[in-house]
């Protein structure tokens, strides 16, 4: 099912690296007064930011094994990009927050399940490197039920806006691994 988790609950799982990579700081940086500046903005705009943060994820059986599907998005509280006043005075910080946040549902999502003994999880995104395929984020939104409740959308070259959200498989297999 589709549920709406706090900003509280997400936040924190950022992973800061991704937020420097998206800001191109080097970890040869990271003790530079200006660098730390950036990071105590980050996290004071975190403090303040209003968003939902919508996650859904689906299981089925697939040759006797299970096989999921996940998507998570963060929205604003308009929706974002539609070119209004308030998008273009949207600061770069927050929309690097939201893409953090939507990183961090992903691990949620994966803190949420209940994975038996000996098994592993792998949760490759689609669009990444384990699965570069970007068609298939329409199955995978197609597959989870009541995915319009996500405010998810695809461009047709599949493109996902708000573009603070991911989407993939869950594989749970005693020998699952990421290539």
């Amino acid at each position: 099912p589709v549920r709406d988790v706090p900003l509280e609950e997400i936040a924190p799982l950022i992973d800061w690296n991704v937020f420097n990579m998206i800001w191109r700081i080097r970890k040869s940086d990271w003790d530079k007064p200006e660098v730390k500046a950036i990071r105590a903005e980050a996290e004071q705009v975190l403090k303040s930011m209003q968003c939902n943060i919508r996650v859904a994820v689906h299981f089925d059986m697939v040759e006797g094994k299970p096989l999921g599907l996940f998507a998570a998005s963060v929205h604003g509280l308009h929706m974002a990009g539609c070119g209004c006043e308030l998008c273009r005075k949207e600061s770069m910080m927050e929309k690097t927050l939201r893409l953090c946040l939507a990183e961090a549902a992903s691990e949620w999502i994966g803190a949420q399940l209940t994975i038996p003994d000996g098994m592993k999880v792998i949760r490759p995104g689609i669009g990444y490197p384990s699965c570069p395929e970007h068609s298939r984020k329409k199955d995978v939104l197609d597959g989870i039920p009541n995915s319009e409740m996500l405010c998810i959308g695809l461009t047709e070259s599949y493109a996902m806006f708000p573009e603070s959200s991911v989407c993939g498989y869950i594989v749970v297999h005693e020998d699952a691994h990421y290539i």
